[in-house]
Protein backbone atom coordinates (compact mmCIF):
# COMPACT_ATOMS: atom_id res chain seq x y z
CA UNK A 1 0.00 0.00 0.00
CA UNK A 2 1.67 3.23 -0.85
CA UNK A 3 -1.07 5.78 -0.53
CA UNK A 4 -4.23 6.19 1.30
CA UNK A 5 -6.73 8.98 1.27
CA UNK A 6 -8.78 10.45 4.08
CA UNK A 7 -11.64 12.80 2.69
CA UNK A 8 -15.63 13.93 3.44
CA UNK A 9 -15.83 14.06 7.38
CA UNK A 10 -19.69 14.84 8.69
CA UNK A 11 -21.18 14.67 12.16
CA UNK A 12 -23.73 11.65 13.22
CA UNK A 13 -26.39 11.96 15.91
CA UNK A 14 -24.42 14.64 17.68
CA UNK A 15 -21.10 12.46 17.97
CA UNK A 16 -18.46 13.15 16.25
CA UNK A 17 -17.97 10.93 13.42
CA UNK A 18 -16.91 10.82 9.97
CA UNK A 19 -17.83 9.33 6.39
CA UNK A 20 -14.37 8.67 5.28
CA UNK A 21 -13.70 7.61 1.96
CA UNK A 22 -10.50 7.13 0.36
CA UNK A 23 -8.43 4.94 -2.17
CA UNK A 24 -5.46 2.38 -1.29
CA UNK A 25 -3.13 2.25 -4.76
CA UNK A 26 0.50 1.00 -5.33
CA UNK A 27 3.29 2.60 -6.29
CA UNK A 28 1.90 2.82 -9.45
CA UNK A 29 -0.74 4.75 -8.61
CA UNK A 30 -3.25 1.32 -9.12
CA UNK A 31 -6.17 1.06 -7.02
CA UNK A 32 -5.80 -2.16 -5.43
CA UNK A 33 -9.04 -4.23 -4.72
CA UNK A 34 -9.99 -6.33 -1.78
CA UNK A 35 -7.97 -4.79 1.02
CA UNK A 36 -10.14 -4.75 3.94
CA UNK A 37 -9.99 -1.44 6.57
CA UNK A 38 -11.07 -2.11 10.21
CA UNK A 39 -12.01 0.17 12.93
CA UNK A 40 -9.23 -0.89 15.67
CA UNK A 41 -11.03 -2.69 18.29
CA UNK A 42 -14.12 -3.33 16.58
CA UNK A 43 -15.80 -5.76 13.94
CA UNK A 44 -16.78 -3.22 11.99
CA UNK A 45 -15.27 -2.61 8.64
CA UNK A 46 -15.05 -2.50 4.84
CA UNK A 47 -13.36 -3.57 1.72
CA UNK A 48 -11.78 -1.66 -1.15
CA UNK A 49 -13.80 -1.80 -4.66
CA UNK A 50 -12.19 -3.11 -7.57
CA UNK A 51 -10.94 0.36 -8.23
CA UNK A 52 -9.51 0.39 -4.64
CA UNK A 53 -11.91 3.07 -3.22
CA UNK A 54 -13.71 2.53 0.07
CA UNK A 55 -16.21 4.39 2.35
CA UNK A 56 -16.34 3.59 6.17
CA UNK A 57 -18.23 5.65 8.69
CA UNK A 58 -16.22 5.97 12.30
CA UNK A 59 -15.49 8.20 14.94
CA UNK A 60 -13.22 10.83 14.21
CA UNK A 61 -10.77 10.19 16.24
CA UNK A 62 -11.02 5.98 14.93
CA UNK A 63 -7.69 4.56 14.35
CA UNK A 64 -8.40 2.56 10.93
CA UNK A 65 -6.87 -0.83 10.26
CA UNK A 66 -5.67 -2.04 6.85
CA UNK A 67 -4.65 -5.20 5.64
CA UNK A 68 -4.12 -6.98 2.28
CA UNK A 69 -3.41 -10.80 1.36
Amino acid sequence: IDRLERIGWSTTDGQPMADITGKVSDKNGQGIPGVSVVIKGTNRGTTTNASGDYTINAPNNAVLVFSYV
